[in-house]
C-alpha cells in the first residue's frame, strides 16, 4: 500500500468534516422552513429508505462491478448537487425528493471505503480505527467550525461550506490504493451468497445490535433542536458537537487496544454504556460543565460499536460479499432502525418534549445493556 493509505485517512477527514458542517443542522433548516416536528420525522424516514435501497443497490454495483472507487466518486460528487437543491427547494415535497437522494448517495460512502481500507490491511483489521480516527478529527474541526460560521452568517452557510469541503474531498479518492486480495478475488457474488449472509450465525448478533443503537441514533436528527429549545447558541453547541467528536478520538484509540484482545462484544457494551451516559446527561439537562463531560464520554461510544461491528462483519463474510456485508452494517444502523425510530422521535418532539426523544434513547440502552447481561447469565 505503501504511502497512499494517507487518502484513506484524509477521506475520512474531509468526509465527515463535511458531513458535521449539514447534517446536524438539517433538522434546524428544515425548522426555518416552517416544517413541523411529523414533517421532520419523515424526512427522517425518507433517509432511511433511501438508505436501504441505496445499500443494496450501490454496495452491490461496487462489489459486481469491481470499481468500488468509481462508484465512492459518483456517489460524493452527486452529495454536492442535492444539497444544492435541498437548499433552493421551497416546499415540502421539493425538500422531501431531494433530500431523499441526497441520503441515497450518502449511503454506500462509509461502507465502500471501509472495505477499501478492511482489503488493504486484512492481515491486521483493528488497525482499521486508526484510519476512521481521522473521521472524529474532521468532524470535529467541521463542527467548530461551521458554529461559527453560522452564528455569523445563519442557518443557510452549511450548504456552501458542506459543498466546498466535499469537493475537496473528491479529491482524495482516484489516488486510492487498491489492494487485491487472493481469497475470492476474481469473484463477483452470487445469489446464494446473500442467503448465506442471512443465515450466518453471527447475522442476528451483529445486525440486530445495529439496528438497536440505529433506534437510538435516529434521535440524533433532534439534537441541535433540542440544545437550542434549552437556550443554547450555536457557538455552545458547536462546543458540544466538537467535545463529543473529541470524545470519539478517545474512543478510537481504546477500540484499538481492545480489539487487539479480540473482545469486540464486550466493547459494544461499553459503547451502550457510553451512550446511556451521553444521552440521560440530554434527557436531564445536567449543569453545563457535566454536560460537556457526558458529551465527550458518550463520544466513545459510536467508534467502540462500529469499529467492533465492522471488525465482525469483515471475519464473518467471505471476501467477495465485503461491499454487501458492511453495507448491511448501513442498513440496520442507518435503514431499518430510523425507518421507524425517526418517525417515532418526530412524534415525541412535536407532541410530548424534545426531552423525551432522550429519554426513548436511555430505555434503549438500559434494554439492551440488560438483555446481554441476562443472556449471559443463562449462559453459564
Amino acid at each position: 500500500m505503501g504511502r497512499r493509505w494517507i487518502f484513506f485517512f484524509l477521506f475520512n477527514v474531509l468526509y465527515w468534516a463535511a458531513e458535521s458542517c449539514i447534517v446536524p443542522y438539517l433538522g434546524p433548516y428544515y425548522e426555518s422552513r416552517n416544517l413541523g416536528g411529523v414533517q421532520i420525522g419523515l424526512l427522517g424516514g425518507a433517509m432511511a429508505v433511501a438508505t436501504i435501497i441505496s445499500s443494496f443497490v450501490l454496495n452491490f454495483l461496487a462489489d459486481s462491478s469491481g470499481r468500488p472507487k468509481l462508484v465512492l466518486l459518483c456517489c460524493s460528487a452527486g452529495l454536492i448537487g442535492m444539497a444544492a437543491l435541498i437548499r433552493v427547494s421551497g416546499i415540502f415535497s421539493a425538500i422531501f425528493v431531494s433530500a431523499f437522494f441526497f441520503y441515497f448517495l450518502k449511503a454506500p460512502l462509509a461502507s465502500i471505503s471501509d472495505k477499501l481500507i478492511l482489503d488493504s490491511i486484512h492481515k491486521t483489521p483493528e488497525l482499521y480505527s486508526w484510519f476512521r480516527l481521522g473521521g472524529s478529527l474532521g468532524y470535529a474541526i467541521g463542527s467548530l467550525a461551521i458554529g461559527m460560521i453560522i452564528a455569523w452568517h445563519g442557518i443557510l452557510a452549511v450548504f456552501p461550506v458542506f459543498m466546498a469541503v466535499m469537493l475537496i474531498c473528491l479529491t482524495t479518492i482516484l489516488p486510492m490504493p487498491i489492494v487485491t486480495r487472493k481469497e475470492g478475488a476474481c469473484q463477483r457474488p452470487k445469489q446464494h451468497d446473500y442467503v448465506a449472509v442471512l443465515r450466518h450465525k453471527r447475522f442476528p448478533f451483529i445486525y440486530g445490535t445495529l439496528a438497536l443503537w440505529g433506534l437510538a441514533e435516529a434521535a440524533l436528527s433532534f439534537y441541535t433542536l433540542h440544545l437550542q429549545k434549552q437556550g443554547f447558541d450555536s457557538r455552545r453547541i458547536g462546543l458540544l458537537l466538537s467535545i463529543t467528536m473529541f470524545g470519539e478520538v478517545v474512543g478510537f484509540l481504546l477500540t484499538v487496544k481492545l480489539l487487539k484482545k479480540k473482545v469486540p462484544e464486550k466493547t459494544i457494551i461499553l459503547s451502550f454504556i457510553c451512550q446511556l451516559i451521553r444521552s440521560s446527561s440530554l434527557a436531564l439537562m445536567f449543569p453545563f460543565p457535566i454536560l460537556i463531560l457526558c458529551q465527550f464520554i458518550g463520544g466513545f461510544s459510536l467508534p467502540m460499536i462500529w469499529a467492533s461491528t465492522t471488525y465482525l462483519a469483515h471475519e464473518a463474510f467471505p471476501v467477495r460479499m465485503g461491499n454487501v456485508a458492511q453495507g448491511f452494517k448501513v442498513i440496520a444502523y442507518y435503514g431499518l432502525a430510523q425507518l421507524i425510530g425517526a418517525p417515532f422521535c418526530g412524534v415525541l418532539y412535536q407532541y410530548i418534549s424534545s426531552s423525551s426523544v432522550f429519554w426513548m434513547v436511555t430505555s434503549v440502552c438500559i434494554f439492551y445493556i440488560t438483555g446481554y447481561g441476562l443472556s449471559q447469565a443463562f449462559r453459564r
